[in-house]
């Protein structure tokens, strides 16, 4: 298969990864910039810390939960688009949790200064997760819905324009197809002589 007509290698898909890629690395650079400029180099340990912590969570537990569940789509009888939008909203679910739950926790526990955890940490994310389950059931049913419609207009498409073998028609009696044999076949040679001498079956070339 020829690498440019790869739709992986599609000329529109290109763009997009282009540009995706360029709002990343100006996101990234405009964070440095940021960090730069508001966070004073004695707490320089403590963000690098964190940020260990972040990659040990998001592989050590982010990328080994979506793997999971993964495989056990996999083994689900479902179809391609029904497993990726139940992955996706594991996903999203997911990464929600994992940010949320820390500070649900540290506000059930209690902190010394009210105001830093001012919201319901525990309640928001309860409805953050069955907004994303709604969201996912309602995409699930638009999907199949749309490939139920594309399947019957396939299957009426193919009716049309490949019709089955033509009908046969219905067979007549054995008396009329002796009949109809016996009108069509010239008579004898006796009975042209005999009978059937004006019969226009009966005369012969002439030469």
């Amino acid at each position: 298969m020829n690498r440019s007509s790869s739709p992986l290698h599609s000329t529109p898909l290109r763009r997009t990864r282009l540009l995706l890629g360029g709002l990343g690395i100006a996101l990234v650079v405009l964070g440095a910039v940021l960090f730069i400029q508001q966070i004073p180099a004695i707490r320089y340990p403590g963000v690098a810390g964190w940020l260990l912590g972040a990659l040990v969570v998001h592989d050590g537990i982010i990328a080994a939960a979506v793997l999971g569940v993964g495989l056990l789509l996999r083994l689900a009888p479902w179809s391609a688009a029904t497993k990726a939008i139940v992955s996706g909203a594991a996903v999203v679910g997911g990464i929600m949790a994992l940010i949320v739950l820390p500070a649900a926790w540290k506000d059930a526990i209690g902190t010394a200064n009210p105001t830093v955890l001012p919201f319901d940490y525990l309640g928001n994310l309860v409805w953050f997760e069955l907004g994303v389950v709604l969201v996912a059931v309602v995409a699930v049913i638009a999907a199949r819905n749309v490939t139920a419609r594309r399947s019957a207009t396939r299957r009426r498409s193919a009716r049309t324009t490949c019709p089955g073998p033509a009908q046969r028609p219905p067979r007549r009696p054995a008396r009329c197809r002796r009949r109809a044999a016996s009108a069509a076949s010239p008579p004898s040679d006796l009975r042209c002589a005999v009978d059937q001498a004006d019969d226009p079956r009966c005369r012969r070339p002439t030469w």
